[in-house]
């Protein structure tokens, strides 16, 4: 529906009114003959706005005739549907717009991110020289404590050893035990 036809340009005038006459909506809604003829039926068979004249049709179109006419609550309903109708549609085409902008944000930082990954991947690893030295520092004193855990084995292998060779020659000069 457009603003150009003739139900909602009724309802959208009528429902602004307390109550008028028929020439008073013919003229504020600006109707054309033929439009003039439909509202007329749609009033008279009652199924736009209401009256309480039993011949509206036939006295309608008399220059003295003043039969009130007023917006009824389902006129009222009517209208205010359509407009609901309108804002709907514009939060849903506002919806829309948002919704593409946002897919288009994520694909943007997609690729961007894959780009990114690729370049660090391609690049060279640059460490910078405080934390080399750091790392440095840190595997000399690990290997000057392994070296001295090597000495120290070292020494009780040969306190071991030597310990061994003891027992075995006492051993042998014992003469229990052979």
């Amino acid at each position: 529906m457009d603003d150009k036809n003739l139900m909602i340009r009724v309802l959208e005038w009528a429902t602004k009114q307390e109550k008028f006459t028929f020439q008073e909506l013919c003229a504020a809604v600006n109707l054309s003959e033929v439009e003039q003829d439909q509202l007329k039926l749609l009033i008279h068979h009652k199924s736009l706005l209401f009256h309480r004249h039993s011949t509206f049709i036939s006295s309608v179109d008399k220059p003295d005739s003043n039969i009130d006419i007023f917006a009824s609550a389902d006129d009222h309903f009517k209208y205010l549907e359509y407009v609901e109708l309108q804002e709907a549609r514009e939060s849903a085409k506002d919806a829309n717009k948002k919704s593409l902008v946002a897919i288009w944000i994520a694909v943007v930082s997609m690729f961007g991110s894959i780009g990114f990954s690729i370049a660090s991947m391609v690049s060279d690893i640059n460490v910078p020289d405080k934390l080399y030295g750091a790392i440095q520092s840190t595997n000399q004193n690990v290997l000057n404590e392994l070296v001295g855990v090597r000495k120290e084995q070292t020494e009780l292998n040969d306190k071991l050893e030597l310990i061994e060779v003891k027992n075995v020659c006492l051993i042998n000069t014992d003469p229990t035990y052979k």
